[in-house]
């Protein structure tokens, strides 16, 4: 025998963009109710899927007091579901409804996490939300759980996710670039990568750079490295990052090699790095030993150790959370550069608007005013220069903002 049916019920109705929810309607009407409660439910109240019934209904049972739980379900004849039950319960004093976090909350815990704020400091966050940490709707063990999930979501397929960013930033940007070198099963040994502006520094200021890896904190261990120097602001610029699986001397020679290459050829004039690491380390403690001296009649814009890239490093630290992926640790990187640019961008306004404040008026000084920037201006005067006089004046000493003949 056939069984007959009246008709198929419907599938759950399908979201709309336009629709507003119960939810979003009950936070626009708590205003003008003028009532404690946010929330409240009255017969009729309708839902497009399933979870945001559960999200309303959630929420009220917190506010109220109480904690709720799916019941029994009904399936219809296409195998969808039609009826579901929500049960309450009042057993607990953290309700096991209450660990769920809505989707607002969990992307502003995924925001702070990749930024580098620490567990405590992310609830204390939340709780300013809630009125006080007291009212927050799920423990601070789960968002310890939630963390560890984020994290294993960010690590999945991590080459392909970075090979992504490397493909939008280049979209973006037709002057980025980035270099892998692989092993003999095809995972990254090296990976090194610069932008358009980065490339424009180097062109500028390009004549002396440090280099040092000193940071590991990433998923891999993996020493990073960065390319450092200083701009007409006295500012430290970066001009490419580099994860490198080992510090070999292999290694090395690729990274430098494929740094020139990207530079557009043009040959590094003068580095400084940790003696250790290059080709040449058997010299190492003739360098240590003879540093200003070797220095002597050299460029080296006040550089004379890899102070520069170790301040980098130390800068990284508060993007980059220890432990993460490699795509997490270059869309932070990308976050530092762009960070990096603003500040120059200011000094780059602060000598256009501002200029430079003569402290004597000679010629030579105001001649000085116009052709540098206004940081170097005053790193020039606060410097013990004799400065000679121009027109047969004689020679004057600057010093301390006295000027003697």
């Amino acid at each position: 025998m056939t069984r007959h049916r009246r008709g198929a019920m419907l599938d759950e109705r399908a979201s709309s963009a336009e629709r507003i929810s119960a939810l979003e309607s009950s936070f626009r009407g708590f205003a003008e109710r003028k009532s404690n409660e946010v929330l409240s439910p009255i017969i009729g109240l309708s839902f497009d899927p399933m979870g945001e019934a559960y999200d309303y209904y959630n929420l009220y049972s917190w506010e109220c007091g109480f904690g709720i739980r799916y019941g029994k379900s009904r399936l219809n004849v296409k195998g969808s579901k039609c009826m579901q039950e929500l049960l309450y319960n009042c057993s607990k004093l953290h309700f096991s409804s209450h660990r769920h976090i809505d989707k607002y909350t969990r992307e502003l815990v995924l925001q702070l996490r990749e930024n580098n704020v620490n567990l405590s400091k992310v609830y204390i966050i939340i709780g300013t939300f809630f009125g006080r940490i007291e009212n927050v709707p799920f423990t601070k063990r789960y968002l310890r759980t939630l963390c560890g999930k984020i994290s294993r979501d960010q690590a999945d397929e991590d080459v392909k996710k970075t090979m992504d960013i490397f493909s939008d930033l280049k979209e973006k940007d037709l002057e980025f670039d980035y270099s892998v070198r692989v092993d003999g099963d095809s995972r990254i040994r090296t990976l090194m990568w610069t932008n358009g502006t980065s490339k424009l520094q180097y062109h500028h200021f390009g004549d002396v750079i440090t280099f040092d890896t000193t940071y590991r904190t990433n998923l891999y261990d993996m020493p990073f490295g960065l390319f450092v120097g200083v701009n007409n602001h006295f500012q430290t610029v970066i001009f490419a990052g580099v994860l490198m699986r080992d510090e070999k001397v292999e290694s090395f020679n690729w990274v430098f090699k494929e740094f020139v290459k990207m530079m557009g050829g043009k040959n590094l004039v003068t580095i400084l790095t940790g003696p250790w690491k290059l080709p040449f380390s058997r010299f190492s403690r003739y360098v240590t030993k003879w540093a200003k001296p070797y220095f002597s009649g050299k460029f080296c814009a006040k550089q004379t150790s890899t102070q520069r890239s170790e301040s980098a490093n130390h800068m990284l630290k508060n993007y980059i959370p220890s432990g993460c992926p490699m795509n997490l640790f270059v869309k932070q990187y990308n976050k530092l550069l762009f960070d990096r640019d603003q500040e120059e961008g200011f000094q780059e306004k602060r000598t256009r608007l501002g200029g430079a404040v003569l402290k004597v008026n000679l010629p030579i000084e105001k001649h000085a005013s116009r052709i540098y920037t206004r940081t170097m201006f005053e790193i020039l005067l606060h410097m013990r220069v004799w400065i000679v006089r121009a027109y047969g004046y004689g020679l004057l000493s600057h010093n301390k903002g006295h000027v003697r003949a």
